[in-house]
């Protein structure tokens, strides 16, 4: 046993016959687990080194290719920190009706005409002598021969000798083409290209550590681990969650500091395809393919061989993978390995590159419904942006009292600071899906 000389010194004194040795007396390092789980009531001492790793294990998880494919592509260049581009489609937008019209029943030898009630938008999309086409049984024909802006109404005429079908709100009518007659004199179907215009801004991050003077050099002198380089990376990769986290679920908008001070958000991809109308769809695992077909063949804008990338959470992937692979598998009683995997999908001419994320369920990062979602994404239509002369990421730290003009603050601030926004070209190319 030991006791005390009165200066907080220990001298050793053998124990008595049969009395115990080892673990039990000042045998464990300070702070030791063991001394306070021991049933024999262990103690520690400073004579002995805890026996303590050097490198620190990196335990967050790292199944995030996605943020790689986002930000090792070049960003784009914008001249303000708010910035606008327009779309257009050569695809026909269509008429919707926006008003309940009965029948018009047919004259032998002679035309119809009914009024139809469009909403405000299709009107732009309509001009006189139009072929309008039905979704009716009949697979109706008329042209259009008037229209009122004031009412937001058409009035179609038959071919002669037909009809004309009833619509209710919500019916589709085809804008089939446009109609000229022999020795027509005058123009009646005048348009120009409809674009789109979509925005969005510039977000500022920033992230700091601080550290005393002495503190850092004795972190450097006498650290037993590499925390203080950890420290710095983990500074870095912090950055990179924030701009993940905010390039998947920003909101565009304005908040403002604890100063008072204003400063715009960028839009990230949810919240712009959620405001751009991108399609989505709520399923079961067991109709998953049947969703996931249907939503893929309904937002096809690519050209032939194009990909499209499917991100979602790595259990979402092995349900994908099951759904496809598992009820044509076949393996032998001898077989010691059991390949579920798919790293793409090809079907109808559609190519699609499976990409686990594990960070889409992490909690600090995404709300718990990212983990039940699958995100289909046109990645050629997703451009990284930052501000002309300002890096996406830079990496500095202040001045002691080394500085060329002096400082009373004995510290050093390690920080990083970036900005980041996106422009996102058709987000009706995209589309997500929620797995209950």
């Amino acid at each position: 046993m030991s006791t005390t000389n009165g200066n907080g010194n220990y001298a050793y004194q053998p124990g008595a016959e049969g009395s115990p040795f080892g673990n039990a007396l000042w045998a464990n390092a300070l702070d030791s687990n063991y001394a306070a789980n021991s049933a024999y009531g262990a103690s520690t001492s400073d004579l002995f080194a805890r026996d303590l790793q050097q490198a620190l294990f990196d335990a967050t998880p790292q199944k995030y290719l996605i943020l790689k494919l986002l930000f090792e592509q070049p960003f784009e260049q914008t001249p303000s920190d708010e910035y606008y581009w327009r779309e257009y489609t050569s695809v026909r937008n269509l008429l919707t009706s926006n008003a309940i019209v009965v029948a018009t029943a047919a004259s032998p030898g002679n035309t119809v005409s009914a009024t139809y009630t469009v909403t405000a938008a299709s009107l732009n999309f309509v001009t006189l002598d139009m072929v309008i086409g039905f979704n009716d049984a009949g697979n109706t024909k008329g042209i259009v021969t008037a229209i009122n802006t004031a009412t937001n109404q058409i009035t179609i005429t038959s071919q002669t000798s037909a009809g004309l079908p009833a619509s209710a709100v919500g019916d589709i009518f085809i804008p089939m083409s446009t109609f000229r007659a022999d020795g027509q004199s005058i123009f009646q179907t005048y348009q120009r290209l409809t674009t789109l215009e979509r925005y969005n801004y510039i977000q500022r991050f920033l992230r700091a550590r601080r550290w005393g003077r002495v503190e850092q050099l004795k972190m450097n002198n006498l650290g037993t681990t590499d925390y203080y380089q950890k420290d710095t990376e983990e500074l870095m990769k912090q950055t990179r969650f924030d701009y993940f986290a905010t390039f998947f679920n920003g909101t565009r908008g304005e908040f403002a500091t604890t100063l008072g001070e204003p400063g715009k958000s960028m839009g990230g991809i949810f919240p712009l395809m959620t405001a751009a109308g991108s399609a989505s769809a709520t399923t079961t695992v067991a109709n998953l393919q049947a969703t996931l077909e249907a939503l893929a063949f309904a937002t096809d804008y690519k050209a032939e061989g194009g990909v499209r990338f499917i991100c979602c959470v790595p259990r979402l992937i092995n349900e994908i993978s099951k759904l496809y692979k598992q009820a044509l598998t076949r393996y032998r009683p001898d077989d010691m390995t059991i390949n579920l995997e798919i790293n793409q999908l090809i079907f109808g001419g559609l190519k699609f590159v499976l990409i686990p994320c594990m960070l889409l369920q992490e909690p600090s990062l995404f709300p718990a419904s990212f983990a039940n979602k699958i995100f289909v994404l046109d990645m050629e239509t997703i451009k990284p942006c930052h501000m002309k002369g300002l890096p996406p990421f830079e990496m500095g730290g202040t001045l002691m009292l080394e500085g060329p003009n002096g400082t009373r603050e004995d510290f050093k601030d390690l920080y990083i600071q970036g900005n980041l926004g996106l422009k996102f070209y058709n987000p009706l190319g995209s589309f997500t899906i929620d797995v209950q």
